[in-house]
């Protein structure tokens, strides 16, 4: 039941911070919106997302998996000019370090355009997280 309970307090703090990255890129506001997602194991929450082009910066909290974590950002074909070529990451996608348990880490600013990518984690095997950019 506490396991319930935290996650439907995290799934509304992240709902809420990605409402606030959605009204702050519309804005046009200056500086990067920041997107926080919570790394459990086997899983990222919120799962899928939806966001306007825009700079953003994911800060992601481990919160559960027992050992130190990642998360990476990948475009999909259709994207291919913002692909880093040397592993087919968006640039800046990766976390500053991996991050133990509790631990938050944040991303390079990621300027995103319109398209769709994926997002997860391989060091917390989890299936590939959609996320839309319109």
């Amino acid at each position: 039941m506490k396991r319930m309970v935290a996650a439907a307090a995290t799934l509304a703090m992240a709902t809420s911070m990605i409402a606030g990255a959605n009204r702050d890129a519309g804005r046009g506001n200056v500086g990067p919106a920041v997107v926080r997602l919570v790394e459990s194991p086997g899983i990222f929450e919120p799962g899928e997302l939806d966001l306007p082009a825009g700079s953003y910066i994911f800060m992601v909290t481990n919160q559960g998996v027992d050992h130190p974590v990642d998360f990476v950002l990948k475009a999909t074909r259709s994207n291919d000019t913002t692909r880093d070529p040397s592993d087919r990451a968006v640039r800046n996608s990766r976390l500053s370090h991996r991050i133990g348990r509790g631990e938050t880490a944040s991303t390079g600013v990621i300027d995103l355009k319109p398209g769709a990518y994926t997002y997860g984690s391989a060091l917390n095997p989890t299936p590939g997280f959609s996320l839309r950019v319109r």
